[in-house]
């Protein structure tokens, strides 16, 4: 389950980075595939090096040389680098006439501030001989725009290189590109390395026209994905090592941006894999050996119940806590997105709502535009249209205003604050214009005229009409009916209006001089500076609006000059988000670095402030911190719980514990014979009634244990003193209470006598049998010199006692020796037959002799013998606890390997002579438990 969490979060892990790289490549797609021509390209990355975000801060001349250095690194082009004295400062080696140039130099900064109608014959000649001789002076400035930029084209030969020139502070940059480097990939190369510099994650291979790599040992994968992708348009394909992202560029360039899987971390996904699959396999041996061996094998279990418990509460805690934490981290993520997505909407709300009051600040124009119309009317009706009464007009309209327009409904002249132009003959001048103006007045005053004419309902000449019409629909790319309604629905209003892609931020409207007039008398347009209107505009409300609860930052840019901050142009970031912006915002979660934090940032193009892109920045750390405050809560609950069950299993386990302890110490007194202990109150539970049983028991060990020492008393003194015997013997008891009897008489002055009985079983029974039959032979005193006649009066001693209960048997016999001559007579009453050792001989005799056991059978007979001992012989008594003892192989001695030992062990001294039989049968049974209880009697004749 760990390792599946573990691995679960990796696969997150790597879908999120692979998701945001997948959106980073797709980013870069929408940006280079711009430069599927390759004006575009060399356009954005001149103007991108060589020319400031903001013309208020130029470069310095050696910022200038050192980024033309680093261009020059993957681009091939020559260059010339001037100074507003018409110095050359620097070039590549180009410049042979510096007389030349520098009236190039000068011609040049002369365009980009005025019109070609200012240029004299030989700076026309000499800017034709150097750069080109189709040298357009209009389209200096074409590369430096925002949409469809164009290098300077001058020569249509193509003998002369085309280049791109920007002004940058006091220096004058020209960049010459001969046709093959125009062509050449090695520039989208280079752009695609500084774009991706120091991302390893993302690679990229170029294709060309014929599926040719531009790498060597690129993988047959990457070369099917192409393929794939040339047959279904996928730009999403996964191979088995590779995430693929293709994009058609041009003809000649296809890009497949990829990401290799990560293999490192699936190799430590493995290796953590198998670590755990390994400490699983350990833990499932141990617990598979420890259940077979205590529930197949009912071998004593070994673990202590501290540990068991312990481990038992942890488990059953620590599972589900892991789960939890596995969940909750799983929360916490799709928490984290979910606050993301809310701050996302509430910010779009939010730029949204700035946006809208745009239309506020139009609101006031409107009203400024209606007072000066007012004053506009009573100035004409007072001075006639006099240049005066226009740059009134113009100046009443306030600031921001680009050009007014006026034209009266029956006269083709164009009136403006600058020149009263009459078709394309200029009347009246305040200021140059440029022949350009002069057109598009000319377009205007038939424009206005035909307005007025409608909204009068004045006919025209249908040939005036049509040509109109004509010049309408060429000049705005729209039907001479929809100009009309765009016109007629925003009177008064501001609209977007121009020619091509010349469009104002314009008011258009009509006024009669009569007030009680229906006829409209003229057709007056307010041209607007949008940009800097909504800059204004902007410059006073994102800084309030910035202000807010919400935490959001708001930017806005149109380029370098209009930005708001305007150090937020600088962000690499944010300029490649706006590139990607809409009309529409976008559902994606993208988050950028700004002022050196992370931020979320959404953002779409303005729909009232239409010139500038409008983002917001939630920084992240406020999101980050209600969930990292949240995973601390997790974390500290996970603690708390593993604390608790760590607790608890103390707790619990002392419960368990405690009571053990009273009863092995209980046990510990029963080992040392203290059968005065008594267990305290072990509660209510298992243990207290198992304590209460215990101390019954108790009271019953201590009476077993005066029934031992009482039993202990029965049996004689181990060594007996005869004449001419040594005689030792001792008993050795499984239990406290031993079944097995045996003593030594004094029948006479030579005569003793030996006997050895054994009680079937052990306990309170066995001993009774014992001492009832030690009475007995007490009580018969009279029968010590005759085995079989006392062995018979015991026989019905201990069947009389018998009874349902009482079934004991007891085997047993008796061999009274004369001392002096070692003579004697045996009887045996179904005990183990004694050996005589016949040391002389090196032999052993079994004495045999048939007889039941005590109270087996009522009419049970016995019989008895007459035995004779040599000098040095010996005869050993012994019970079934020798013969039938087992060695650590499972083999009993037997009465062949018991033999052995008794010739082996023989000795003059029976003390010795015994300790030698037990010590040699200890050997035999090593660490093997004694199975029955043990009496040896040996008796060695030893005559003077």
């Amino acid at each position: 389950m760990t390792f599946g969490g573990y691995k679960y979060f990796v696969k997150n892990q790597n879908k999120k980075n692979i998701l945001a790289n997948s959106e980073e490549i797709k980013k870069f797609y929408s940006e280079i595939k711009k430069f599927s021509d390759p004006q575009q390209f060399w356009c954005v990355v001149l103007n991108s090096a060589l020319r400031p975000p903001n013309v208020r801060e130029p470069f310095e001349l050696d910022k200038i040389k050192a980024r033309i250095k680093k261009l020059k690194e993957t681009l091939e082009f020559d260059y010339v680098i001037a100074n507003n004295t018409n110095q050359i400062v620097e070039d590549s080696g180009i410049v042979k006439d510096k007389n030349d140039w520098r009236l190039v130099v000068s011609t040049i900064f002369k365009a980009f501030r005025s019109s070609k109608s200012d240029f004299s014959l030989a700076e026309l000649r000499t800017c034709g001989k150097i750069l080109g001789p189709q040298l357009n002076f209009d389209h200096l400035d074409k590369s430096h725009g925002k949409d469809d930029l164009y290098l300077v084209w001058p020569d249509s030969s193509f003998k002369k290189p085309i280049f791109w020139v920007a002004i940058n502070g006091k220096y004058l940059i020209f960049v010459f590109i001969d046709y093959e480097s125009f062509y050449n990939k090695t520039g989208v190369r280079g752009y695609l390395n500084e774009y991706w510099k120091g991302d390893k994650d993302v690679n990229f291979v170029m294709f060309d026209e014929k599926d040719e790599p531009d790498a060597e040992n690129v993988s047959l994968e990457l070369i099917n994905s192409l393929k794939e992708y040339r047959e279904i348009k996928t730009q999403n394909i996964e191979t088995e090592n590779y995430y693929v992202f293709p994009m058609y560029i041009r003809p000649d360039i296809t890009l497949l941006g990829y990401i290799s899987k990560n293999r490192e971390q699936n190799t430590k996904t493995y290796i953590i894999f198998a670590f755990m699959l390994a400490l699983l396999t350990i833990y499932a041996v141990c617990f598979a050996r420890y259940a077979w061996r205590v529930y197949i094998d009912k071998k004593p279990d070994k673990v202590s119940i501290k540990l068991k418990l312990r481990f038992l509460f942890f488990f059953a805690n620590a599972l589900p806590i892991l789960v939890l934490l596995f969940i909750g981290l799983d929360y916490l993520a799709q928490k984290r997105a979910d606050l993301l997505r809310e701050k996302r909407d509430l910010g779009i709300e939010f730029i949204q709502d700035l946006d809208e009051k745009m239309e506020l600040r139009y609101a006031k124009k409107l009203v400024q535009k209606e007072k000066a119309k007012t004053s506009l009317i009573k100035n004409i009706s007072e001075n006639n249209l006099t240049m005066p009464v226009m740059r009134t007009f113009y100046d009443d309209l306030g600031g921001f205003v680009n050009t007014t327009l006026l034209v009266a409904s029956d006269s083709d002249i164009v009136a403006s604050e600058l020149a009263f132009v009459k078709g394309r003959k200029v009347l009246y001048e305040y200021k140059k214009i440029k022949e350009d103006d002069i057109k598009q007045g000319e377009v205007i005053n038939k424009i206005g005229r035909y307005f007025l004419a409608k909204i009068n309902n004045t006919r025209i000449s249908e040939k005036d009409e049509t040509e109109i019409e004509l010049l309408v629909e060429s000049v705005t790319r729209k039907s001479a009916y929809n100009v009309l309604y765009d016109l007629l629905s925003s009177r008064g209003k501001f609209l977007m209006f121009g020619f091509g892609q010349t469009v104002f931020l314009s008011v258009i409207d009509t006024f009669a001089l009569d007030s009680t007039s229906d006829k409209q008398d003229y057709f007056i347009m307010g041209r607007y500076e949008s940009t800097d209107l909504q800059f204004d505009y902007l410059k006073e409300a994102i800084p309030q609006a910035n202000r807010n609860d919400i935490g959001i930052k708001i930017v806005a840019f149109e380029s370098s000059d209009y930005a708001i901050p305007p150090e937020s142009y600088q962000n690499q970031d944010l300029r490649g988000f706006a590139q990607t912006l809409t009309s529409y915002p976008s559902k994606e979660l993208k988050i950028v670095n700004y002022l050196g934090e992370p931020h979320l940032i959404i953002g779409f193009n303005g729909k009232h402030v239409s010139e500038f892109k409008l983002m917001g920045l939630f920084p992240l750390k406020e999101i980050d911190k209600i969930i990292t405050k949240q995973r601390k809560q997790l974390i500290v609950f996970a603690v708390l719980s593993l604390l608790l069950t760590l607790t608890l299993s103390q707790i619990l386990a002392s419960s368990f514990i405690k009571p053990l302890f009273s009863i092995t110490e209980a046990a510990m007194a029963i080992s040392n014979n203290n059968f005065d202990y008594r267990l305290p109150n072990l509660g209510n539970d298992e243990f207290g009634a198992m304590g209460q049983i215990f101390n019954e028991v108790m009271v019953d060990l201590d009476e077993l244990s005066v029934a031992g020492t009482i039993q202990t008393q029965l049996l004689p003194d181990n060594v007996y003193s005869a004449k001419n015997f040594s005689v030792y013997g001792k008993s050795i008891s499984k239990s406290q209470l031993g079944g097995d009897y045996f003593d030594y008489l004094s029948v006479s002055n030579d005569n003793f006598g030996i006997l050895l009985g054994d009680v079937a079983g052990h306990g309170v029974g066995a001993a009774l049998i014992m001492a009832m039959a030690k009475a007995g032979i007490i009580q018969s005193e009279n029968y010590w010199e005759k085995p079989r006649e006392l062995v018979l009066r015991l026989h019905q001693l201990i069947l009389e006692s018998k009874t349902k209960k009482q079934k004991k048997i007891m085997t047993f016999q008796y061999l009274c020796l004369n001392s002096t001559d070692g003579t004697g007579v045996y009887s045996n009453a179904g005990a183990c037959s004694p050996i005589i050792v016949r040391k002389n001989e090196n032999k052993t005799e079994e004495l045999t002799l048939a007889g039941a056991a005590l109270g087996a059978f009522k009419r049970a007979t016995y019989e008895e013998i007459n035995i004779k001992f040599n000098p040095g012989d010996a005869i050993v008594f012994y019970t079934d606890g020798l013969v039938e003892s087992r060695n650590e192989a499972d083999i009993e001695l037997g009465y062949d390997g018991m033999k052995k030992i008794l010739l082996d062990s023989w000795d003059n001294n029976a003390e010795i002579y015994y300790n030698n039989i037990y010590k040699a049968y200890l050997g035999y049974i090593g660490s093997v438990s004694a199975g029955d209880d043990l009496t040896i009697i040996v008796a060695v004749f030893n005559p003077e």
